[in-house]
């Protein structure tokens, strides 16, 4: 996987090098615990897994998406056994639930199965579970990350690989003081294309201007998915994407007007630090509001490269906490103005 098509747009995969570099060592090596990558919505999560097992055929390498409701040829993908979507239809048949969670709670049972049809002794084995947080709920993550854990042991002593890595992603902050204080838990962060590679993403998208690759970057942080909405959904019109924007944020702004949280959201606005530099019950109320909406995320924490993000103001991306757009913060600064 190269690339991939987006409203009949063919756009060749970026960058990542370093990324890949890193799932390369964990794959080789194997890993011990569940490693839990979280990242802005957008930021090339998925595409990055899927472009990995896409491209890496010395893997046994299974994709799952945990949100697909049901089509199994979105629901779990592979390169190199693809009798896996055979396993899979005949363990999802007859159920009318969505077949993502479903997969997703039976990774066991799937390889169980493919080591009937081909050996997986002395196999690296790459499993990769997509949006498993908001699939199965914040209720359940802890439950599931655990599960996955004794699925990697099971997997060593059942199968004999030379290594099993067994990744599973969120966009979501919430469920990370939930698993980090589990030492079966390896959490790490991706993050937005930097200013080099989101412009080399932008050319592919016929832009009219370099100036407007500015604005855009300005208004995402080099988040992928958001530039690519914005280029073929909008055709490069920031003010309509940001009137879609305004009206998605109403909500947000509401709950804080109501929770009296006004005067903590423009301290955070300026300032995405605030919730540990002044830590009170109100900024742990509108952190708690915030991070639920998907606005803010926290960022204090090993990257997968082991390589820190920058803190950039111009952005709102600070030491501890950064807004997963920076549109967020211009938006709601203008909403909240009486």
């Amino acid at each position: 996987m190269t690339e991939i098509t987006v409203l009949g747009k063919k756009i060749k995969f970026v960058n990542r090098k370093q990324e890949i570099n890193t799932l390369e060592k964990l794959a080789e090596k194997g890993s011990t615990t569940v490693e839990y990558i979280y990242g802005p919505e957008g930021c090339g999560k998925t595409t990055l897994l899927k472009h990995f097992i896409a491209t890496h055929e010395k893997y046994t390498g299974i994709y799952i998406n945990a949100l697909e409701l049901k089509d199994i040829n979105q629901a779990i993908y592979t390169k190199t056994t693809p009798q896996i979507l055979e396993i899979a239809s005949e363990i999802l048949k007859n159920t009318a639930e969505p077949i993502g969670p479903l997969l997703a709670k039976a990774i066991s049972l799937l390889v169980t199965k493919l080591s009937e049809k081909t050996t997986l002794e002395n196999k690296h084995i790459v499993i990769a579970v997509d949006d498993a947080t908001k699939a199965l709920g914040t209720d359940k993550i802890e439950w599931y990350t655990k599960y996955l854990y004794e699925t990697i042991n099971k997997l060593y002593e059942k199968h004999s690989p030379a290594s099993v890595l067994i990744l599973a992603t969120t966009s979501e902050g919430e469920s990370l003081n939930l698993v980090w204080r589990h030492t079966y838990v390896s959490p790490s962060i991706i993050w937005n294309l930097d200013k080099k590679h989101y412009t080399e993403l932008a050319l592919q998208l016929n832009p009219p201007s370099q100036q407007k690759i500015e604005e855009t970057w300005q208004l995402t942080g080099g988040n992928p998915r958001t530039l690519i909405e914005i280029a073929l959904k909008y055709n490069w019109n920031t003010e309509q994407w940001l009137t879609k924007l305004q009206q998605q944020l109403t909500r947000v702004i509401k709950q804080i007007k109501e929770e009296n949280l006004e005067k903590e959201l423009t301290e955070t606005i300026e300032n995405p630090d605030i919730f540990i530099e002044k830590p009170s019950k109100k900024t742990h109320q509108l952190e708690k509001i915030l991070t639920q909406a998907n606005l803010i995320i926290y960022i204090n924490a090993p990257t997968l490269t082991q390589k820190p993000i920058p803190q950039n103001p111009e952005l709102n991306t600070g030491k501890y906490y950064a807004w997963q757009l920076p549109a967020y913060p211009k938006t709601l600064k203008q909403l909240i103005k009486p």
